[in-house]
């Protein structure tokens, strides 16, 4: 996560738009990846993410993901979701969930 974080530094300092990020990580069942998964989420959600491919087990999806207005396409092939109420979610252009 080091390098996805590395990598999504420059959007964040030009403010380039990010079309597609993909969380993936197939070795692991332990939720330690939690800080940082959120941390580059929060980067791509601010950079006007617009699809976004989840698979990390025992990992949780970000709550910002539900709040990202570009946001078009979610894929959720593995993780957990946390309960939330409908108000939280703000995903106006969502087509593809």
């Amino acid at each position: 996560f080091q390098h996805v974080k590395k990598a999504l530094k420059p959007y964040s300092k030009q403010g380039l738009r990010i079309n597609t990020v993909n969380f993936t990580l197939e070795a692991t069942r332990d939720s330690q990846w939690n800080p940082l998964l959120e941390k580059c989420t929060k980067i791509a959600v601010k950079n006007g993410v617009r699809n976004l491919d989840f698979f990390i087990p025992e990992c949780d999806l970000p709550a910002i993901v539900f709040r990202a207005k570009s946001l078009v396409d979610l894929s959720v092939r593995e993780g957990n979701i946390k309960r939330m109420s409908v108000g939280e979610i703000i995903c106006p252009g969502l087509r593809k969930l």
